[in-house]
């Protein structure tokens, strides 16, 4: 493709009219200015015409002058061309681009018909693994040891294919038992409605045939079977069921499961909470496995919370069905799966029939999960499937089920589009589309027929699939649920506190300005932890008192009314639960009960299993002395019995209403033989009275749903406009309120009297709405918002009385010395604060003012208001006794006045808090050391940055978020010194390779580089070390200028992000790398090390056998030297016996007896010998003189010379003794005592051993010898 792109002629691009214009007069222009220069009639343009011509800069400006002069008519044959030109290179580039296409889809074709990933070149270290060394002949035992692996491995995959094999056909199986079971859905649905039909129900074909014609006997087992499961109605229990007896209801319930099993129709059991739809969901378990013989394989998805209550009711109730919890690590899921589960097994050999597990495990382990063909799939607290986009809801979709059983108290949440998210899990043929069905239900009509027609319809889709039956209606035996409303007021803190929030954000709620939604869900936030405790807010606690004091109940309205509500309830032996949707506000109730001394447990989001099962079996354990049990309201309040508690206290509401009911039920639920009161807590005239009015609206909706067949309106979230409002309420009235004002200290009895008077007009207020239109039901307030006898419902006229109140409120804070901007409220005062805060109210001269001196200006605070105070008190002495004009008088010493105005110029008076958190920002993303760059980002000078670094670290633990801020930075800064390490690593993996562009060799992590190849790492690589980390903008300019990425698009096109997190990918892989390279390394050297030592080891034991070879071998030279002599002596005694003659005795040589020319020549000897071992020496000489004993010859030795220990090979090795050196020659010493003609002729005569009989024999023969003759003769003249 390069190739064509290069040979292909680039286009010419357009020229304008200006340019046709100069290309049309340039060359006439050109020849008049030379005729003028030549001419000279015009000096300047003379000059500039030289050899060449005119300067082409006087041309240009002569054809500018004159495209200026030209006329717009004179223009037009220019503008013309440059049209037309313009035109001719659209067509080029739109012809052109058309070739780049079909090139590009050839390319792609091609590439397409090719298998595999696009070549790249091969590294070096892939190159040489490539080269194969030849295989080895393996050995009979090898051969049968890899015999018997492939036939393991072969055994195997045979086991594998089977497994696979069986689930395959249990997964068809049960497709072609849904596929015949299509035609009685159908039709079982139409036959309860024609409303079906819309939604693409149709009724089923059915097949003619001749009146002769016989039915099969499959037809007709299926026709009987079918009769036989038109109805099914249970009056006793399955045998299966043990431990107690079922309810009439249950056992309605479950005729009615059995019978949508029969027609092939899923549902939703949705009974109040507390029937017993578990018991009811086994029961149906048990009954397929008597009556119908199918065990399974079940599966249970239950939250966490409730599986071990699931596990215990299967083994309660039902024994005979084997339930197993699936849950737990990675390897306990793996052994579960190898052991018990066992994907592919046959039903004979499966060993469970019900799998029970958590939402969250089914997702981590959804690949096993779907290899089965369920039978009955089951989810409890259904709702969690309301969201269809959400992981859980297309995990479960996934699964292969026959049917499909949902379990929820709480059917309907929010809108009908969960509701149409439960339908579609259950028959997703029938209700696949939700536009469909919002557009079927659709109550943006103001047609009131037309709605209730709506409803009516919405009741008969429901009835098929749902059931639901209410405790007042079918447990007559359960004890009542009363629910009371209990209001109280705020404490002065919590008022206070309240305002603050308001006054913040004050323009926003009498509309000035508008605020973001995000911005409102805030304050409502912020307003309901107010209503919860002010000990929620930061530094509103007095850490000078006891953590457990009084002051934990008297500063919140709601603990006083919760500390004298308990008091009365343990008097009478009850048992409470205290939900809360805060677990911060559990903390402080737990200070609450161990101050009090009450016996609690607790469960909230971060409890784990084993401590909530075992909070759980604590407080329900007989005689149990647990007095209260906390719980937050999503996590505590689903699937757990606490039926021995008869007290629920919501000490805070959800805006969910049905969290709130499931948390009730927690206590009114089948077992529970008390009364159950149910106690809300709200705050007077604050938003919680806001939320309470929302969530009693959504009960009420939902009950017109799913009770009385009518349809909810689609709710949306919450408006702008509908925070807003609850805001707004009750502002005025805390507005209005005295300060000195207390909560009620009324007896426990009449504010239980209060409340449920309340209680009872609210509940008439709804019946007098139900009234009304019901599909416009909404609650307005009414007469909650009438204060002082003015009705503030009204929006213009609310609006401007709150805003007039907040305007009191600002002048009642401006007269109290405090700024609007001093928003915080300090608790933490001692004495000297409180001074201080009434010299402000005496409003002092500007002068005498302190400054804000907020905890990030490093004030000395201390020291600052001592001083003031003294100054305040000569200051109000002097205005007490004179008049004068006092705002420029000086009231302190010199000397105080000096210390005074050092501290305030020591402290940085000019940093505001943006300041301060910017730099403490910086420190972490440049790091404490680098003060230069932080300067710089806060356009600040160098010296005082590090003034005021010097001083943040020295008193920055005197700061409230010290520890906080510390952690930050220091987090900054170790991101930092990763990223230096990262840098270095890969510098040093680089410099490793004289062309890393081309040899860099990555070692991938699992499955390599994935999308990117290594080429484009490998250029990554170098990229980002000559770049830096961090300059992915940089890199990515790079990659679009770079050669070599000209035709990679996919790299090209990859964001500043993307490029970045795989460089840093690419980076730790080089530090791995490296860590790798230098541990071989450091084994290397060690080996090598070794290998050194070892070498050094062999050679010293190598010199040491050598030493010992040698003097074994003198040993054995002169044993065989005296056998020699003993031997000879014996010959020439038989010699002389024979001849007559009497033997010879011989003279034993000595070190004495030694001749003088014997010792000369001895000492010439070891003087010009280089052998350092005397033997050798001992050797030759005897050698030379065969009667001399060699012991002692080495006697001699050691008595002339000592061996010299630096000596150097070939050189003398032996140092002459001074009593000898006279028998050396005085000029120099000699070479050798033999001469080389003499040693060769001894080296030639000589045999391997000089004590040889035949060497003795050559040295003692007597010159009479014929030879010795022949030689005498040859040598004379």
């Amino acid at each position: 493709m390069a190739t064509e792109e290069t040979t292909t002629t680039p286009l010419v691009k357009p020229k304008s009219a200006y340019a046709h214009f100069q290309k049309h007069v340039m060359s006439s222009i050109r020849s008049e200015l030379n005729q003028v220069g030549s001419a000279g009639n015009d000096a300047s343009i003379a000059a500039q015409v030289d050899g060449a011509g005119v300067d082409l800069g006087v041309v240009q400006r002569e054809v500018s002058a004159r495209w200026a002069n030209l006329t717009p008519e004179e223009r037009e044959p220019y503008l013309d061309a440059a049209r037309a030109d313009r035109l001719r290179y659209e067509e080029e580039c739109l012809a052109r681009d058309r070739q780049v296409e079909e090139e590009r889809a050839r390319k792609r074709e091609e590439r397409d018909r090719i298998d595999g990933k696009r070549e790249r070149k091969p590294t070096a270290a892939e190159v040489a693994r490539e080269k194969k060394r030849p295989a080895k002949p393996l050995t009979e035992e090898q051969v049968e040891s890899k015999r018997a692996r492939q036939e393991l491995v072969s055994q195997a995959r045979s086991e594998r294919d089977a497994l696979r094999a069986e689930e395959q056909r249990q997964k068809d199986e049960l497709a072609a038992k849904k596929a015949g079971s299509a035609s009685a859905r159908l039709q079982y649905l139409l036959s309860q409605s024609d409303i079906f039909k819309h939604f693409g129900v149709t009724e089923p074909k059915k097949t003619t045939t001749s009146k002769k014609a016989k039915k099969s006997e499959r037809e007709e087992d299926d026709e009987l079977l079918h009769d036989k499961h038109d109805t099914v109605r249970l009056t006793v229990q399955p045998s299966v069921i043990k431990f107690g007896t079922m309810r009439q209801y249950q056992l309605e319930g479950l005729s009615w499961m059995v019978n949508l099993a029969n027609q092939g129709i899923n549902g939703i059991l949705a009974d109040e909470m507390g029937l017993g739809k578990t018991l009811q969901t086994i029961s149906v378990l048990g009954y397929f496995k008597e009556f119908q013989n199918v065990s399974g394989p079940h599966i249970v998805l239950v939250p966490k919370s409730t599986l071990s209550n699931w596990l215990a009711e299967f083994a309660r109730w039902c024994p005979s069905l084997r339930a197993v919890k699936f849950h737990g690590d990675k390897d306990e899921r793996q052994r579960m799966i190898d052991d018990v589960l066992c994907p592919g097994t046959s039903n004979d050999d499966r060993r469970f029939d019900v799998c029970v597990t958590t939402f969250e495990m089914c997702l981590k382990a959804k690949t096993t999960l779907c290899k089965f063909a369920w039978r009955y799939l089951i989810i409890d607290e259904a709702h969690r499937i309301k969201n269809e986009s959400s992981q859980f809801s297309t995990v479960v979709r996934m699964l292969a089920t026959e049917h499909r059983l949902l379990l929820t108290g709480t059917p309907l949440q929010n809108n009908l589009h969960e509701l149409w998210a439960l339908l579609n899990f259950l028959l997703p043929d029938v209700f696949s589309s939700s536009e469909q069905f919002d557009e079927w239900f659709n109550l943006d009509t103001e047609d009131e027929e037309a709605k209730k027609q709506m409803i009516t319809q919405l009741h008969r889709i429901l009835r098929p699939f749902m059931l639901r039956r209410l405790k007042a209606d079918v447990e007559k035996s359960l004890p009542p649920k009363k629910e009371t409303l209990l209001f109280v007021g705020m404490t002065p803190m919590q008022k206070a506190l309240y305002k603050t929030l308001l006054l913040r954000d004050m323009n926003t709620l009498t509309g000035g300005t508008t605020a973001s939604k995000s911005a409102l869900q805030n304050i409502v936030m912020q307003l309901r932890k107010c209503c919860g405790h002010p000990y929620l807010f930061e530094g509103q606690e007095d850490r000078t008192l006891p953590p457990m004091g009084e002051h934990l109940v008297d500063n919140c309205g709601k603990m006083v009314l919760m500390d004298k509500l308990l008091r009365r309830l343990k008097e009478r032996g009850s048992r409470v639960l205290i939900f809360s949707q805060m677990t911060r506000v559990l903390d402080i109730m737990e200070d609450y009960c161990r101050m009090r001394q009450h016996e609690y447990c607790r469960i909230d989001g971060q409890t784990s299993y084993d401590e909530r099962e075992a909070s759980i079996d604590a407080y329900n354990r007989p005689n149990s002395s647990k007095f209260i049990f906390l719980l937050s309201t999503r996590a505590g309040g689903l699937g757990i019995n606490l039926y021995t508690a008869d007290i629920v206290i919501l000490y805070d509401s959800d805006w969910n209403p049905q969290a709130d009911l499931q948390a009730q039920d927690r206590a009114h639920r089948i077992g529970q033989k008390k009364e159950v009161h149910v106690y809300r807590f709200v705050t007077s005239n604050s938003v919680e009275e806001k939320i309470i009015e929302r969530a009693q609206q959504k009960l009420k909706l939902d009950a017109m749903v799913v009770q009385q067949g009518r349809l909810q309106e689609k709710q949306k979230n919450l408006s702008k406009a509908d925070m807003l409002d609850m805001i707004r309420f009750g502002a005025d009235e805390v507005f209005r309120a005295n300060d000195d004002q207390q909560i009620t200290d009324d007896d426990i009895d009449a504010i239980l009297a209060n409340g449920e008077a309340r209680t009872e007009e609210m509940n008439q207020k709804m019946q007098a709405h139900d009234k009304g239109d019901l599909l416009n039901f909404k609650l307005d307030g009414g007469n909650m918002q009438v204060v002082d006898g003015v009705d503030y419902s009204k929006e213009k006229e609310r609006l401007e009385e709150l805003k007039r109140l907040a305007d009191l409120e600002f002048a009642k804070t401006l007269a109290d010395g405090m700024g609007k901007r001093e928003r915080r409220t300090v608790l933490k005062t001692d004495e000297v604060s409180s001074k201080v805060k009434a010299s402000k109210l005496k409003q002092l001269p500007k002068a005498l003012r302190l400054p804000r001196m907020d905890e990030w200006q490093f004030f000395q605070r201390h020291r600052l208001v001592e001083l003031h105070e003294i100054e305040v008190a000569a200051y109000e002495a002097a205005k007490a006794t004179s008049h004068d004009d006092l705002k420029d008088a000086n009231f302190l010493s010199p000397e105080l006045q000096e210390e005074k105005d050092a501290l305030l110029r020591e402290a940085f008076a000019d940093w505001n808090k943006p300041q301060f958190f910017l730099f403490v920002k910086l420190l972490g993303r440049y790091g404490r050391a680098n003060l230069t760059a932080v300067a710089r980002e806060m356009s600040k000078p160098l010296d005082e940055v590090t003034r005021y670094a010097e001083t943040f670290w020295r008193r920055g633990p005197e700061l409230n978020d010290w520890e906080k801020l510390r952690k930050s930075i220091e987090k900054g800064e170790s991101k930092l010194l990763e990223i230096e390490r990262l840098a270095e690593q890969t510098a040093l993996k680089v410099k490793r390779y004289e062309n890393p562009l081309e040899d860099l060799v990555i070692n991938y992590q699992g499955k390599g580089g994935k999308l990117f190849t290594e080429e484009e790492d490998r250029l990554l690589l170098c990229l980002v070390n000559t770049y830096g980390y961090g300059a992915w903008d940089k890199i990515k300019r790079e990659i679009h200028q770079a050669d070599v990425c000209t035709f990679d698009y996919y790299l090209k096109s990859r964001s500043s992000a993307e490029l970045g997190r795989r460089c840093d990918a690419l980076m730790r892989i080089c530090e791995k790398d490296n860590l790798d390279f230098e541990q071989k390394e450091k084994r290397d050297s060690a080996l090598k090390a070794e290998l050194q030592q070892q070498r050094k080891d062999l050679a010293e034991r190598i010199a040491a056998a050598k030493a010992d070879l040698n003097r074994n071998q003198a040993r054995v030279d002169e044993m065989i030297m005296k056998e020699a002599k003993k031997m000879q002596a014996q010959r020439e005694a038989k010699r002389a016996k024979k001849e007559g003659k009497a033997p010879a005795v011989e003279k034993k040589a000595s070190a004495t007896d030694m001749s003088e020319s014997l010792v000369e020549e001895l000492v010439q000897m070891i003087a010009t010998s280089s052998d350092k071992e005397a033997s050798t020496i001992a050797l030759k000489f005897c050698a030379k003189h065969v009667k001399c004993q060699l012991s002692s010859i080495l006697q001699q030795i050691q008595h002339i010379a000592t061996p010299m220990a630096n000596a150097k090979e070939g050189q003398p090795s032996w140092d002459i003794h001074m009593d000898y050196l006279n028998y050396l020659p005085t000029k120099k010493r000699p070479a050798s005592v033999l001469t080389s003609d003499e040693q060769q002729g001894d080296a030639k005569r000589l045999p391997k051993s000089p004590w040889s009989p035949t060497a003795m024999k050559q040295a003692s023969t007597p010159t009479n010898s014929k030879k010795a003759k022949k030689a005498l003769r040859t040598r004379s003249p």
